[in-house]
């Protein structure tokens, strides 16, 4: 289901309403329990102090380069409309959509990402790269990137998280899932270049 937003940037997470996402089924559900569901627990860090409530949502944040053949590349959104039976399948496979509160919210709310399809046999030589930017402070991004590598495939996929100094706080929370079959051989790399002011929360899992 796709987003019904025209506008690249919603109000903050906290003030939206369901009427503004056009959401349904699945994701409606999957946004409700966003709210409800705990954050991870990490020793030296107080996820509590980061309120995903005060930042609005910002699409359109993906850029792909690549120069590979034989293998299917598409934005998210693209991929949606183009190869539905495959994000039926797979997304959500590898990272559970409620894992916890981030998951759940990248689940509803993500309308950015890659798809990334390597047929059965064929390598791929040249890394594909997936950029995605944080533009300002005060807003949250929401990018997934999935990449389904077919029998005795190969690929190398390199996916980074920029922005500059950000004036306030802006939040990367990014979902990340490879889908390996037998004899597939995944190379997968996740940078970030985050200015001042960003952060990163987010879930990455390979089966």
């Amino acid at each position: 289901m796709l987003l019904n937003v025209e506008s690249r940037t919603l109000p903050a997470i906290g003030e939206l309403a369901n009427e503004m996402l056009g959401l349904d089924g699945e994701r409606l559900a999957t946004f409700e329990a966003a709210r409800t569901l705990s954050l991870p627990v990490w020793k030296r860090t107080n996820l509590g102090n980061f309120d995903l409530n005060q930042l609005r949502p910002v699409f359109g944040s993906a850029e792909i380069e690549t120069t590979a053949t034989g293998v299917y590349v598409a934005d998210l959104q693209t991929a949606l409309v183009e190869r539905p039976e495959v994000l039926a399948q797979y997304a959500n496979q590898a990272v559970e959509a409620r894992f916890n509160t981030y998951t759940a919210y990248n689940a509803a709310l993500g309308r950015d990402g890659v798809v990334v399809h390597v047929p059965r046999n064929i390598e791929v030589d040249a890394p594909i790269r997936v950029r995605y930017r944080l533009p300002e402070g005060g807003t949250v991004i929401f990018p997934r990137t999935l990449v389904i590598a077919e029998e005795n495939s190969r690929v190398t996929v390199i996916e980074e998280f920029v922005s500059d100094d950000l004036e306030s706080v802006g939040v990367v929370v990014p979902v990340a899932e490879i889908i390996s079959k037998p004899g597939a051989r995944v190379q997968f790399m996740s940078l970030q270049t985050l200015g001042k002011g960003g952060y990163l929360f987010g879930a990455q899992a390979a089966q």
